[in-house]
């Protein structure tokens, strides 16, 4: 889409639903903190974000 002059995606509800998905992953598991269970929400968050540049482009 950005190669077809799109300059603006809105794509905020889906990543919220990833990184919430992640949080409720982290919060079934073992205690490992507060700032681990974030790094992880944001590395799932990123990936999705890296998946969406290569598919928009």
């Amino acid at each position: 889409m950005i190669s077809y002059g799109s300059a603006n995606i809105n794509y905020n509800t889906p990543l919220f639903e990833v990184m919430a998905q992640r949080i409720r992953e982290n919060a079934l598991m073992p205690d490992d903190g507060y700032a681990s269970v974030m790094e992880q929400a944001r590395a799932a968050t990123r990936q999705e974000v890296e998946r969406c540049f290569r598919m928009w482009g």
